[in-house]
């Protein structure tokens, strides 16, 4: 099971945390957050996202989510849109978010999901759509 299920009414975003790093990350967490999105988007028949949080994502785990959004697999319901944060830039996140001015809403963290899904279909490599996520973090959630 996800270790957080935040259900909307037209998505839903799961929420994957560890403290594992290195080589032991990528082998205890890779195939079962596909699967857990899988699962979820199987039993709920909704569009969903998953935020994968570490304190640091090993670079098995990030190559690993990155070519799992570039490739069709029935199993986890089609391509898995795992989205890789470090700590830190998950605590930015929310940071950013409670000092805006504007209040986060459902809709703007779709859009701000499906950028960051957007981008590892359009970056060369796992190591340049993580960096955009970490840019992305950091330039705000322009009125999630």
């Amino acid at each position: 099971m996800p270790d957080i299920v935040c259900e909307y009414r037209d998505f839903d975003l799961l929420v994957e945390v560890t403290l594992q790093a290195g080589q032991r990350q990528y082998e205890s967490e890779g195939e079962p957050v596909s699967r857990h999105l899988g699962n979820h988007r199987r039993e709920s028949g909704k569009e969903a996202y998953c935020l994968f949080i570490a304190p640091r994502i090993s670079q098995g785990t990030l190559a690993h989510f990155f070519y799992l959004h570039r490739v069709n697999i029935s199993y986890y319901q089609g391509t898995s849109t795992i989205i890789p944060l470090n700590l830190e830039d998950f605590q930015e996140l929310l940071r950013k978010a409670n000092d805006s001015d504007l209040r986060p809403n459902s809709e703007g963290l779709r859009s701000f999901l499906r950028q960051m899904s957007q981008r590892a279909l359009e970056c060369e490599n796992e190591q340049i759509w993580f960096e955009e996520i970490s840019t992305m973090v950091q330039s705000g959630l322009n009125g999630l």
